[in-house]
């Protein structure tokens, strides 16, 4: 119960503060706002019983037997390195944030713009419009490919800790913006299918 209630109140804080769904059970039996589920409430529940009743003490007895200045060392060096790994996690999260409301921003003014570009061309042929229709066209032209280099460098901005939230969260979702993230997973995959086939030709 106790898992359960921090797995749900954190999922409820992350997509307070993010605006996204990290983790999404709707697709599950028996959930509650796609936050906890019956089956992982009931996974969490044997972990915490295998871990208090059988690595708990295990660990406790190797723990026992460091020395006490040995021990204070390891537990600031534990520290410091789970304090990095928040900190850089949380500002990876926040940056991530900003690419995706940046990015569908992108999106929707190209849509508009195609869509208004459409609805244009339609109403200039039916009218006749010549030159000045030719000169929108080309200004348009303009416009849509300066958005698309904008789209692009984003989509290649994407650092190891956006690569690293996006893999650790496959079921995150956006309340504003799915078609942005998806174009990011895509940019993120890519990222690592590149590095994957450097990596094979320095080997």
């Amino acid at each position: 119960i106790v898992t359960s209630v921090l797995e749900y109140f954190t999922g409820w804080l992350l997509e307070t503060l993010f605006h996204a769904k990290w983790w999404d059970y709707s697709n599950k039996k028996w959930n509650l706002h796609g936050r906890v589920c019956l089956r992982n409430s009931i996974l969490f529940g044997l972990m915490c019983v295998i871990l208090l009743r059988v690595l708990h003490p295990l660990l406790l007895g190797l723990v026992l037997r460091i020395p006490d200045p040995a021990l204070t060392v390891l537990c600031a060096v534990l520290a410091a390195a789970f304090l990095a790994d928040l900190v850089f996690s949380v500002r990876g999260a926040l940056q991530l944030r900003g690419k995706l409301e940046a990015l569908q921003e992108i999106l929707d003014e190209l849509r508009e713009r195609t869509e208004t570009a459409l609805e244009e061309q339609k109403t200039a042929v039916r009218a006749a419009v010549g030159t000045w229709e030719q000169r929108a066209q080309t200004g348009r032209e303009e416009a849509v490919e300066r958005l698309r280099e904008r789209q692009a460098r984003l989509e290649s901005s994407l650092r190891f800790a956006h690569r690293r939230l996006l893999a650790a969260f496959p079921t995150m979702r956006t309340r504003r913006g799915r078609e942005a993230l998806t174009r990011l997973r895509e940019a993120a995959q890519a990222g690592r299918e590149k590095l994957r086939r450097r990596r094979g030709g320095e080997e």
